[in-house]
């Protein structure tokens, strides 16, 4: 069966509709799981957040204090760079990270105002961290986000319109159908949600009435 035939097909139609928003979705949910954005200010602790954070303001976050303060796990002081194995002919300022307050561990950022190094053995060896290694991956799924929006589109119309045998009005009724379709799985979610939150309530209820 030619492609142009199963296209003329309703339910081919509509499972390549859901297929395409299916993989549309998860390529979204992936892009705002893979992001990374800091605010001046603000506390972090974990590894792209600080990292993030130093390279945009070449400071490190406000929970973190001074060396003279031993106990806590977020402490940062100047970096001698003794064995030379950073470049040379730059002030350098070391910050712990992934520590805790019982064992601060072998990992540090160390930076300058113009980079960023990474040791996870205590100084024995760095590696440079920068904006696009920790952003590489919210780079890549965006960009496949919106090649696969617009790349996406372009295919289903063109298919759609070089298939004489689907008709505008049919197209009308597939979105009419998602529209019913999607109204009633909207309905059958909020009618669930207000079931929970009787439960919970009547749970809660029950709960004060017995303490008392």
């Amino acid at each position: 069966m030619k492609w142009s035939d199963q296209i003329a097909n309703q339910k081919v139609r509509q499972r390549l509709r859901y297929l395409y928003l299916i993989v549309l979705l998860l390529l979204w949910i992936a892009t705002i799981g893979s992001d990374v954005n800091v605010r001046e200010g603000k506390a972090y602790t974990d590894f792209d957040h600080v990292a993030l954070y130093i390279i945009e303001y070449n400071d490190v976050p406000d929970n973190y204090v001074t060396a003279y303060m031993l106990r806590t796990p977020y402490r940062y002081d100047e970096f001698q760079n003794n064995e030379e194995l950073l470049p040379l002919g730059f002030t350098y300022t070391e910050v712990y990270i992934n520590a805790t307050a019982d064992d601060y561990g072998a990992e540090r950022f160390v930076f300058s105002d113009d980079t960023l190094f990474y040791t996870m053995n205590h100084y024995a060896s760095f590696t440079e961290i920068t904006k696009s290694n920790i952003l590489g991956g919210y780079y890549l799924f965006r960009g496949l986000f919106y090649a696969f929006l617009v790349g996406g589109v372009f295919l289903i119309g063109l298919m759609l319109t070089l298939s004489k045998e689907v008709t505008v009005d049919e197209l009308k009724r597939d979105i009419k159908l998602d529209y019913n379709l999607l109204k009633e799985n909207y309905i059958l979610v909020k009618d669930k949600i207000k079931e929970t939150h009787k439960s919970w309530k009547h749970k809660r209820e029950s709960k004060k009435s017995v303490e008392k």
